[in-house]
């Protein structure tokens, strides 16, 4: 298995996700597909305005979110998620300093509440944890994202009053128990 760049995949702890189930390098193609993704996600938070006025708006902020990451992140892996050889979401992750920060994971609607979201994060976390990484993120804590991540065993440690910092560390229990990753 090789990415589009044809760097091989053997050993990455996604290389291993199933017939259906795949994740790939992203890419400028993807952009499209990618803008469509953030407008799922982002265009009820302004379904208040025309759709003239909210395509502009989202086409900004889907700018600034790539900039930021490019910037903030240089070193991101940005991964589309792809089921049956078509795109269906994206992860983006970056390892520093001995810990995954998991920066975005997001599914089209369609594709929510069918488990995939869940496996993606098992195999990141059996990944990890073999590695004896600690996983991070941030969740803007009124999501209800936040109930997934707790079932998956992450634990808030911080709350800045809009968004909690989730982390799950390395353990020689399972996974699900309270921040620690087997």
């Amino acid at each position: 298995m090789q990415d589009r760049a044809g760097n091989s995949l053997q050993g990455c702890w996604w290389s291993s996700l199933g017939s259906r189930l795949a994740l790939r390098a992203a890419s400028r193609e993807d952009d499209p597909f990618l803008f469509c993704l953030f407008c799922s996600i982002r265009e009820l938070d302004f379904a208040f305005l025309g759709e003239l006025e909210r395509k502009k708006l989202l086409e900004v902020q889907f700018a600034a979110q790539q900039k930021h990451y490019q910037a903030n992140m240089p070193e991101a892996e940005h991964l589309v998620v792809l089921k049956d050889e078509e795109p269906i979401g994206r992860m983006t992750l970056v390892r520093r300093n001995g810990e995954m920060h998991l920066a975005e994971i997001a599914l089209l609607p369609e594709h929510r509440n069918q488990g995939i979201g869940s496996r993606l994060m098992e195999k990141l976390i059996k990944a990890e944890a073999e590695q004896g990484n600690a996983i991070r993120l941030h969740v803007y804590k009124q999501s209800a994202s936040v109930r997934f991540y707790e079932r998956l065993g992450f634990v808030a440690a911080n709350d800045d009053g809009a968004y909690l910092l989730m982390e799950m560390f390395p353990t020689s229990r399972g996974v699900g128990d309270g921040g620690k990753i087997s």
